[in-house]
């Protein structure tokens, strides 16, 4: 009778003496670090880049003197714009340029000779695209610049050998998932938006509650209960968005319309029209002294807009634009250095300039709201 003999199986590595991603990336850089020879391949690999310089000024040379609070605020979040625009490694005459770019030709063109009209666009253009590869390159994952990328079935296999072990764990910093399949989803959108989508109630049942029905508020007077449909492609881990949290809390979230539910209080137009701010007193404020509406569009650009204020008042000052069988009025925010403004998306632009005539300067968020025509 023949025996069978196991110990070609019983010979092989241990578990524990098994080297794991970690360590194995760890020895690799440490023989770079023996390595003394030098090659210009090796250099050129090394070679990385960073973010641009950024020209810093002191705030304070502004602010200086007996000012309001309303003046400081206006002054501060002048001044936040003006860094977040110089981290992007803008000149001066690009900040200057993107801040006039609302400014009409005529205004700003100089005696003698001037630019070709179409310089300017392409300069904007520029600025445009800088933007978007600043936000594009922060919300990138942090990692090590020496990470090495792994597959998914290395990761899984990885994950699977030494599950529930702890064995120098901080060497997971070592290695990554590699490619963009690890959500199984596009990159986020790079201006790092929030949508909200309220939408309307079917079949509204008279004028009066057709103003407020688009919104999300019911029939009874003052407050009702807001229903939006759920986005197209819902994602298993969505951020969970109150309709009264503040704006100041709201983080930049997956590209997509995000579903908000709550209830709504209307503000009439009355009380619109009695807390509006006048057009004198806007241009009184240093960053708006130039404010020009822009060409008409269905888009309107909220500016100014206080961190305080909630998704639900945003809501109950566009809702009654709503018009039924029409697209939804589509609420976009901004978050980050770009934050307290917001972009609306109305029907068509004829309610988009009934809606900047109308809101435009209200108050009752805190701030007087700086309405202006967006792309």
């Amino acid at each position: 009778m023949r025996r069978v003999s196991r110990r070609a199986c019983e010979e092989g590595p241990l578990l524990d003496d098994q080297e794991t991603e970690g360590q194995r990336q760890l020895h690799s850089l440490l023989l770079q670090q023996l390595h003394t020879g030098v090659d210009l391949e090796r250099c050129v690999a090394k070679r990385q880049r960073f973010a641009p310089a950024a020209l810093y000024r002191p705030f304070g040379q502004q602010a200086a003197g007996v000012r309001s609070l309303s003046q400081f605020q206006a002054l501060q979040d002048g001044e936040q714009e003006l860094v977040a625009l110089r981290e992007l490694g803008l000149t001066e005459a690009e900040v200057q340029l993107w801040l006039k770019r609302e400014t009409p030709e005529q205004e700003d063109k100089p005696q003698g000779v001037c630019a070709a009209p179409g310089v300017k666009q392409q300069r904007l253009q520029a600025i445009r695209e800088k933007i978007a590869a600043r936000a594009e390159l922060l919300s990138r994952p942090q990692r090590f610049a020496t990470s090495q990328p792994l597959s998914r079935r290395e990761m899984e296999i990885e994950q699977a050998l030494f599950q529930g072990k702890d064995r120098l764990g901080f060497l997971t910093a070592l290695y990554h998932r590699g490619g963009n399949d690890q959500q199984g989803a596009p990159p986020p959108d790079p201006v790092g938006c929030l949508y909200r989508d309220v939408l309307t109630k079917d079949g509204p049942s008279s004028p009066d509650s057709w103003q407020t029905e688009p919104s999300g508020a019911g029939s009874g007077p003052g407050a009702g209960s807001s229903r939006s449909e759920e986005a197209s492609n819902p994602r298993p881990q969505q951020q969970e968005i109150h309709i009264n949290q503040p704006i100041r809390s709201l983080r930049a979230g997956p590209e997509g319309p995000l579903t908000v539910t709550g209830a709504i209080e209307s503000i009439s137009e009355e009380e619109i029209l009695d807390n509006r701010e006048s057009e004198e007193g806007i241009r009184k404020i240093p960053r708006f002294q130039s404010y020009r509406p822009g060409t008409p569009s269905k888009v309107l650009c909220v500016k100014n807009l206080s961190g305080h204020a909630s998704v639900a008042q945003l809501v109950a000052l566009f809702s009654r634009f709503q018009q039924e069988n029409r697209p939804p009025v589509l609420y976009r925010l901004l978050t980050g250095r770009m934050k307290g403004q917001a972009f609306i998306t109305l029907p068509d632009v004829e309610t988009a300039q009934r809606a900047l005539q109308l809101v435009h300067g209200y108050r009752g968020l805190g701030r007087p709201l700086v309405l202006e025509f967006g792309p």
